[in-house]
């Protein structure tokens, strides 16, 4: 794994599924280790504070206090996807499900557990945090970074193989481009056989 942050900094594309921007490969490292280590303490807190044996507003008050601030740290710029939600949501469910007392196969919509344990999902949360961010950047003086990126727009053109071909119209272009994404990925094997 040394090898992607080696290359992250050298290289403007790496391979995942496909040519990706730095920045989603880095946000999905960090969110699947935020959704782990999440998982992994719900898990413990279902192991060390049985539902049957501790009352559902002590193991509220534990996930509020363990496990929220875990996965919640930094959410503030996440770009969050449909399939990102439903993991976040199913995580979610899972421990919420236990706490309240109801197996998976129970017919109950996440909507009645967390109505029935006065809870407010993670993804409302999360969304009450972007808020919450995008107004201190709009309060910030107007030459601080984070002010300057949101109302920063790039110039130019991109240079993605799909883009270059529909604007010239040669696959000359493409062939010296891909050609040169696969000499930089052959510096690193490990991000090539991904």
């Amino acid at each position: 794994m040394p090898g992607v942050f080696i290359v992250t900094s050298m290289y403007q594309f790496c391979s995942l599924e496909r040519e990706a921007p730095i920045s989603v490969l880095y946000f999905k490292i960090i969110f699947t280790n935020k959704l782990h280590n999440y998982l992994k303490i719900t898990g413990i807190l279902n192991n060390v504070f049985r539902p049957q044996k501790t009352l559902k507003k002590t193991r509220i008050k534990l996930y509020n206090t363990l496990s929220l601030p875990l996965l919640l740290y930094g959410s503030e710029t996440w770009t969050i996807k449909v399939r990102d939600a439903r993991r976040i949501t199913a995580a979610e469910m899972k421990y919420m499900r236990t706490t309240a007392g109801y197996i998976w196969t129970a017919y109950k919509t996440n909507a009645q557990i967390a109505k029935e344990l006065k809870i407010t999902p993670i993804l409302d949360k999360l969304l009450e945090y972007k808020r919450n961010w995008i107004q201190y950047v709009n309060r910030m003086s107007r030459n601080r970074l984070p002010r300057v990126m949101k109302r920063y727009s790039l110039t130019g053109r991109r240079i993605m193989a799909d883009l270059w071909v529909s604007e010239t119209g040669t696959g000359q272009q493409v062939a010296q481009l891909h050609d040169r994404y696969m000499m930089m990925m052959m510096i690193v094997p490990e991000l090539s056989s991904s």
